[in-house]
């Protein structure tokens, strides 16, 4: 988690499951934990850097590309 000038910035990183596979963007793991983030007061910039299908290797090297 990074703090950006209007609150936390979360980025989600693993594979479908998380990226929310099949479902409407809203109902994907990183649009609920914002929700449920929101719902404490805080309010938290949530980016899904999840890909479907992806390898350990690729998570990896996404990690470095993420600020």
């Amino acid at each position: 988690m990074t703090q950006t000038e209007s609150g936390p910035m979360v980025v989600m990183l693993g594979d479908s499951l998380t990226a929310g596979y099949q479902l409407p963007p809203a109902a994907a793991l990183p649009a609920a934990v914002g929700r449920a983030l929101k719902d404490e007061g805080v309010s938290a910039r949530m980016i899904n850097a999840s890909r479907g299908s992806a390898a350990r290797t690729s998570v990896r090297m996404r990690s470095g590309r993420i600020g």
